[in-house]
């Protein structure tokens, strides 16, 4: 190729539009205004090269950060980030400013020490890592000034890189921070769903760079072989249409074949130009001293940035020898002396040299790399990316390795990385007992992954375990996976056979897990082992001494709330075990931990779940655990339902449904969705209720899993009732019931289908049937006990007049007062008050009536408030307006930011605390200021009720 210091002129000829876009782009950055730009083009057109221009222009202004994506090291977990990051973090004055607050979850990204326990599914770590990642560029701008990332070859980058760099781009509204991005189009493009994301967001810039025209290539020429050259400048056109770097080669083999510029015909140029880009490189490196040629297959094993001494070593050369190689492949323009090391100026040129070498010998090198790296004391990933390129080494080290990037990778987040490292160490001779392992990692990679034969994997695990505490831990991880591909009865299966091999009595942890899977499994062995378990359970006895009893008292707890045992009874089970729950929540055991917050509601202990929901949904931050989180704002939303507390309760459920798009949460779709439904309907909003129940395809809902299939029945059926399809309402509620039965589900108010069914029934004007439906439920829930499932069948009862609706309904009103249920008794002071007015005495139904519409206004239950407001203009009073503005008009979001932010919150805690930019945080405080009509922090704590 030609002269190094001419190499870019070809390449930013006509390029003076996209150095144009650019400089706006740095302008609305510097002001705080973030973006992403993408530079487009096929290869060889000069993307590299106008990068290298673009930096030029911005490196007075802005921190310049670069990183190039490299095929060997697309294996490599967030390497393209590390390369941009690790240069600037070790050059703070502070290094730790960096880790302040969230960005401490990516601290394992650079492979540091997680401050905080790992999570152990693998789309936990990626949610985790991305938000710290974040942060991490967040205190990098505020310590370094504006930021501009480069990603050249983006298209070659790790995949972990790309969806880090996704997500960043969606969130660089008020970060001084360009990331700009040089890649091929989106055509040429395969398997990097992420980049191509990036590429089709309608907020990322794009600099499309073309070939040039016949005039800039004529201009090229000109440049290089002087005026006389300019007459040939037509035939290379033809002959590279316009392409740069083909353009360049053309005119370096020329001038290596001797053509004089003012004699050469264009047929000579013809001659030439039919050679391709392999063809030129191996021309050049034979005729180049015989180390260049050693030297340019050592840089293109190794990979980008070798040092120069590490290459000659590869290449078994002397320094001496070596130096004339070297020189000569810098003057041809093929490698670039950078200050990371030698890297080849163009992955073409690198795709040529490393083709030169013949398969068996290439697998050879990529051996011999992995044992020089190893001598050197790089870490397993380098290794790794080596030896999957290599045949067995036939040595423990090799399998060592690999098994440890798989480790790595896996909890990083790329469990494709960890199946094709582990594969690979299988290949290697692994001692028996080890090979159970590395089988019982595959499996667990291979299901994280989507692989089809994972299951299969398992079961070869467990057969493969080399005792019974390797067999129980791989069993409980495949009676997991069993659950999360929807074959729960089978993962109950599994489960039930390893506590049957147990010796002795099964840890309170593998029984809970048990328990829980039976709850989930719609079986007859399922059913029958809770009806067992259910008559060994004793309130009254005290906790053993197991550290993870409580994981079983949850279970306890749930069972007997069920089946209509009485609410003393599963308060004196799961109070005692409540606060030690939450230490014990993870991916395996948030079941129990879910099953506990339920149990904890239905005996009226409100106050205990929203404690221990609130440290659950801290300990998700804090971990960055998609699967706690998730699981923890779900059913925080249930309990500031039953709280009364509807924008909070809505903003958790939005929360946890924006989580379901990972795998771990993926149930979490169904299961937050159904408290939406439910929280949507009493603030009078059915049509977007009805939406959303819509919006729940069989995909998101396990019918397997007993638990949120239920749940999900049961909303379907309330908006049935609500959108006055009181026919299909009944219909879905009394299927509903006979599953319940079936199951021993029906015993408690976990899912009131007899409510629904007597109201629908009432609506037909079923009375008789109505009356029958809301008296059983109310016995059923008298013998329970509990005042929250009592209050709301004495008021469901009241309502269809299956008993005296005014004595009814008081003591309803009275029950939700005293369980800390305040909407409840809203609705049940609505029905009093009605039902006085109905009697004739308006005088005695206004209180309740005022007391109501009060209630329901501050809890945001607009069509309650709204109900009782016309009842009380029916009866005679004076209603006051309902308030239309102020806190009631905030959105969920609005809601979450402006009370934190009443509670002393500054912007950027709020921002770390909801994972959130400072931008948005900005945006919903402005937007609660202006509907509650204030102007500062100060006043809105008194405009909450605070």
């Amino acid at each position: 190729m030609s002269d190094p210091g001419t190499q870019s002129v070809a390449s930013l000829l006509e390029r003076e539009d996209q150095e144009r876009a650019m400089q706006a782009v740095l302008a609305d950055a510097g002001a705080g205004a973030g973006s992403t730009v993408v530079v487009l083009g096929e290869a060889g057109v000069g993307k590299t090269a106008l990068v290298a221009r673009l930096v030029e222009q911005a490196a007075p202004a802005f921190t310049v950060l670069r990183a190039r994506g490299d095929e060997l090291e697309q294996d490599y977990p967030y390497g393209v980030v590390r390369q941009l990051l690790e240069p600037a973090l070790r050059a703070l004055a502070e290094p730790e400013a960096a880790w302040s607050g969230a960005a401490s979850l990516a601290r394992p990204v650079f492979g540091l020490e997680d401050p905080v326990a790992p999570v152990p599914a693998p789309d936990d770590g990626v949610f985790g890592r991305q938000q710290g990642l974040y942060w991490v560029c967040v205190n990098l701008a505020e310590a370094l000034g504006p930021l501009l990332l480069v990603v050249d070859d983006a298209h070659r980058a790790d995949d972990l890189s790309l969806r880090f760099l996704r997500f960043l781009g969606h969130r660089l509204d008020g970060v001084a921070l360009v990331q700009l991005l040089a890649t091929r189009p989106a055509q040429e493009i395969e398997g990097r769903p992420a980049l191509a994301d990036m590429i089709d967001d309608p907020t990322c810039r794009q600099l499309r760079v073309e070939r040039l025209s016949e005039a800039a290539t004529v201009e090229y020429v000109r440049r290089t072989w002087g005026d006389a050259g300019s007459r040939l400048g037509p035939a290379c056109h033809e002959l590279t249409a316009g392409n740069p770097l083909l353009l360049r080669a053309l005119l370096a083999e020329a001038q290596r074949a001797g053509l004089q510029p003012a004699v050469a015909r264009a047929e000579e140029l013809r001659v030439l130009g039919a050679r391709s880009i392999g063809h030129r490189v191996r021309r050049a490196l034979e005729s180049a001293p015989p180390a260049a040629m050693a030297i340019a297959q050592a840089v293109a094993v190794l990979g980008d940035d070798v040092d120069p001494s590490e290459a000659v070593a590869f290449a078994e050369l002397d320094p001496a020898d070596a130096a004339p190689g070297t020189d000569a492949l810098l003057r041809l323009g093929y490698l670039d002396d950078t200050t990371r090391g030698l890297r080849f100026v163009h992955p073409l040129v690198r795709a040529s040299v490393y083709r030169l070498l013949p398969p068996v010998e290439r697998q050879g090198a990529h051996l011999r790399a992995a044992a020089l790296l190893r001598a050197r004391g790089a870490g397993s990933a380098e290794l790794a990316a080596h030896l999957a390129a290599a045949p067995p080494a036939g040595e423990a080290w090799a399998t060592e390795a690999l098994a440890e990037a798989a480790d790595q990778a896996f909890g990083l987040g790329a469990p494709e990385t960890a199946v094709r490292y582990l594969r690979r160490a299988l290949q290697e001779p692994v001692a028996p007992a080890a090979r159970g392992a590395l089988v019982a990692s595959l499996a667990r990679a291979e299901a994280s992954a989507g692989e089809p034969g994972a299951l299969e994997r398992f079961t070869e695990a467990v057969e493969l375990a080399p005792d019974l505490a390797a067999r129980t831990a791989v069993s409980l991880e495949y009676a997991g996976a069993l659950s999360m591909a929807g074959h729960t009865s089978n993962g109950f299966a599994v489960l039930r056979e390893v506590v049957a091999d147990q010796p002795g009595a099964p840890s309170a942890a593998l029984r809970s897990a048990l328990h829980a899977a039976a709850l989930f499994a719609a079986s007859p062995e399922a059913l029958a082992f809770r009806d067992e378990e259910a008559e060994r359970i004793d309130p009254a006895a005290p906790p053993p001494e197991d550290p993870t009893w409580s994981l079983l008292a949850a279970m306890h707890a749930i069972e007997l709330a069920l089946r209509g045992r009485p609410a003393a009874d599963v308060e004196a089970v799961i109070v005692p075990a409540a606060s030690s729950l939450c230490d014990l929540l993870d991916l395996s055991t948030g079941p129990q931990w879910g099953y506990g917050m339920w149990a904890l509601m239905l005996c009226d202990q409100l106050d205990v779940a929203r404690r221990e929901t609130d440290r659950a949904v801290a300990r998700g931050r804090r971990t960055g655990s998609v699967s706690v989180l998730g699981l923890a704002l779900c059913l925080r939303s249930a309990v500031r339902l039953r709280q009364g507390d509807l924008a909070g309760a809505e903003a958790d459920a939005l929360e946890s449904l924006a989580l379901a798009e990972y795998p771990s949460w993926r149930f979490g779709a169904a299961a937050s969705t159904q408290f939406l439904v439910q929280i949507l309907l009493e603030q009078g909003r059915t049509d977007d209720a009805a939406d959303a129940m819509a919006a729940v395809t069989d995909a998101d809902r396990d019918r397997d899993a007993l638990g949120v299939d239920i749940t999900v029945e049961y909303a379907q059926a309330l908006v049935r009732l609500r959108t006055r399809d009181a026919v299909g309402a009944l219909a879905q509620a009394e299927r509903l019931g006979r599953r319940m039965a079936e199951h021993r589900l029906d015993g408690s108010g976990f899912a009131p289908w007899r409510e629904v069914a007597a109201r629908a029934a009432s609506g037909m004007e079923d009375e008789p049937r109505a009356h029958e439906l809301a008296r059983e439920h109310l016995g059923l829930m008298r013998a329970v006990g509990g005042r929250v499932s009592l209050a709301a069948a004495l008021l469901c009862a009241a309502q269809v007049g299956a008993v005296d609706s005014a004595s009814a309904a008081d003591e309803a009103a009275e029950l939700a007062a005293a369980a800390g249920a305040p909407l409840l008794r809203a609705r049940a002071l609505l029905a009093a008050g009605r039902t006085r007015r109905i009697a004739g005495d308006r005088t005695a139904a206004r209180e309740p009536l005022h007391e109501a519409a009060d209630i329901a206004g501050a809890c945001g239950a607009l069509a309650t408030a709204d109900a009782a407001l016309e009842e009380l203009a029916a009866a005679g009073g004076r209603p006051r307006r309902r308030d239309e503005g102020g806190a009631v008009l905030l959105t969920a979001a609005e809601m979450r930011v402006a009370r934190l932010a009443a509670d002393g919150a500054s912007n950027r805690e709020i921002a770390q605390e909801l994972f959130v930019t400072q931008k948005t945080v900005e945006m919903h405080l402005s937007s609660a200021y202006r509907k509650l009509d204030i102007r500062s922090r100060t006043q809105l704590a008194a405009r909450l009720g605070a």
